[in-house]
């Protein structure tokens, strides 16, 4: 399950930094900052579900907050 979400979550982010990359329209940069932060976050549970005791998930989960903070502030007027 979460495999299917962390692969759907890298396409989403792959999709959308390429075209603020081509076009150098940062429009969507929030967006992409949102679904940065979720797959992080999916990917700091993942790495905690399989060695309760790795520092990498905390951190991978952190930084997934400060992201979807961040995110969250461009996004609200």
């Amino acid at each position: 399950m979460l495999t299917v979400i962390r692969v759907a979550l890298a396409i989403i982010v792959l999709v959308l930094s390429g075209y603020s990359s081509i076009t150098n329209n940062l429009v969507l940069f929030p967006f992409m900052m949102l679904f940065l932060g979720a797959l992080m976050l999916v990917n700091g549970i993942g790495v905690l579900q399989k060695d309760k005791k790795d520092f990498g998930g905390f951190l991978s989960i952190a930084a997934s907050v400060l992201a979807l903070i961040t995110s969250i502030e461009l996004l609200l007027p």
